[in-house]
């Protein structure tokens, strides 16, 4: 069984609300897709969107958060609210059978075929989607991307052992859960520990960009910045082919 956490963000902080349930129903599409079913998929929200899952409704659930999204500074910052949607989700998960957990952020895709390999490989550790694609949102063009964990938290497929579950709703316990730390340095973490994550041999996720809601770094660099990226799609970039569309949910 693989467990996929998305955590959404809140309406009250969110700066197209509508925008955002459209990359999240994306998203809930690219799992549905799935040539294997046996998944389950955590949305952990403050507020549930509507959102159609084309599948088996019972796979899907939604779990409200206990804190409120402005009830404290730290609420407000995407990463700790991303952290903490994970690490409840798998509060709620302590007894829970599963083999593998996957956070996935909620305006990503995700291979069809991730879940029928990761149960037809032996079971390990823990494995990394480094090779991927970029995305951009309004054109649909695509790159292809060999170290996608270095800017995509949609990556890491962990074991229960080395997600560390956390077994009650404290600081001390969630900072044991893996999703206390960033995605950019997870791999290197491993590394220091001696644990060496397998690799998935294809192109298993997109990285959707340019919505102008995802917090990745390309928006913290002001207009100029922002053409840029977007022009690099157009220049080394290229359509999405049918086949694309169809590994990824979108028909």
């Amino acid at each position: 069984m693989i467990i996929f956490i998305i955590p959404f963000v809140s309406k009250q902080l969110c700066k197209d609300w509508q925008l955002a349930t459209t990359l999240l129903q994306g998203t809930l599409d690219s799992i549905a897709n799935q040539s294997d079913k046996r998944f389950k998929v955590i949305v952990g929200c403050h507020e549930i969107p509507e959102v159609v899952f084309k599948g088996d409704a019972n796979k899907l659930s939604f779990l409200p958060m206990p804190y409120s999204p402005l009830e404290h500074e730290w609420s407000r910052k995407s990463q700790i609210d991303r952290m903490m949607k994970c690490c409840t989700a798998l509060l709620n998960l302590q007894n829970a059978d599963f083999n593998y957990c996957m956070a996935v952020d909620a305006d990503d895709r995700i291979h069809r075929d991730l879940v029928a390999f990761l149960h037809q490989e032996p079971e390990a550790d823990g494995w990394i989607a480094n090779k991927g694609y970029q995305v951009d949102y309004y054109s649909d063009r695509i790159m292809k991307y060999e170290k996608l964990s270095k800017i995509c938290g949609s990556t890491f497929i962990l074991s229960r052992n080395l997600v560390g579950v956390p077994q009650t709703y404290t600081s001390e316990e969630y900072g044991k859960c893996i999703y206390s730390q960033g995605h950019q340095t997870m791999e290197d973490f491993f590394a220091k520990k001696g644990i060496e994550l397998n690799s998935i041999p294809f192109y298993a996720v997109q990285y959707i960009l340019n919505h102008n809601i995802n917090d990745s770094m390309m928006w913290r660099r002001g207009i100029k910045g922002q053409v840029k990226k977007i022009l690099k799609f157009w220049v080394v970039g290229n359509r999405m082919t049918s086949e694309n569309y169809e590994e990824f949910g979108y028909v």
